[in-house]
């Protein structure tokens, strides 16, 4: 209930992103008789191609490819597969700028396999869902009214709600461990990724594919304790995205 209270709450921070977007659509409106980059139906600047403020706001789903949250490099190496709803809102921070702030929230659900395990386990299974939001500061590059990319950096959290991994032997015993991430008491819920995307855009519907890299180590000293790993050892969480996104700006 906690983590929920507090998902809603940096979820609230989003919504002064979205009136200032608002507030300056309607001002572009009045000065809409210059020609330059054109992205669905908003002018951002007097110039065909380059550097603009992005300022949109959408709804995706997406395929997502997500590595390990736990290091099982004595089971298994084989990164998450699975899907996550995105909800997505860039709000120009000025308006003859080229900065935004980006704020990106989704649900994600991720799921694994493994056959082919390093132990004398037969199989391995994950179950990893989740909730994340955003705040970065972000910037695009237009290469046409229908191509355009952007990059940002900022603060992500994310907040564990299953994580729940099963090992099988040979001799068909089960071992389950544990919903370690859901009390994250051997990960950090933080992180500070570089965020890549290209978009791909006609009128309200988009393709858009994504790569973040993060930079944070995401074991806690208690992991290192409770796992018999040395500290040199650390796993940061990088994901790749594509999906279809519906944009109501």
């Amino acid at each position: 209930m906690r983590t929920i209270k507090l998902f809603l709450m940096m979820m609230g921070l989003s919504i002064p992103c979205f009136l200032y977007a608002q507030k300056d659509n309607s001002k572009q409106k009045e000065d809409n008789e210059f020609e330059g980059i054109k992205i669905g139906s908003r002018n951002y600047s007097r110039t065909k191609t380059g550097f603009f403020a992005p300022q949109d706001m959408s709804l995706g789903l997406a395929y997502d490819l997500e590595t390990l949250r736990f290091s099982y490099d004595d089971y298994s190496n084989k990164s998450l597969n699975g899907v996550r709803l995105n909800y997505i809102i860039h709000g120009a921070l000025s308006r003859k700028g080229f900065l935004s702030l980006e704020s990106p929230t989704c649900f994600r659900f991720n799921y694994v396999k493994d056959t082919q395990l390093v132990s004398g386990y037969e199989s391995m299974t994950r179950l990893d869902i989740g909730l994340q939001w955003g705040l970065l500061l972000s910037t695009g590059y237009c290469f046409s009214e229908k191509c355009y990319v952007t990059i940002g950096c900022g603060l992500l959290l994310d907040f564990s709600i299953v994580d729940k991994s099963k090992l099988i032997s040979y001799s068909g015993q089960e071992i389950e461990i544990g919903n370690l991430g859901y009390n994250n008491k051997l990960t950090k819920i933080f992180d500070l990724p570089v965020t890549f995307s290209a978009s791909f855009r006609y009128k309200r519907l988009g393709l858009r594919v994504n790569y973040d890299i993060g930079t944070i180590n995401h074991y806690k000293k208690d992991y290192y304790e409770k796992m018999g790993k040395p500290e040199s050892y650390k796993k940061k969480n990088s994901h790749f995205c594509i999906g279809l996104q519906y944009y109501f700006m």
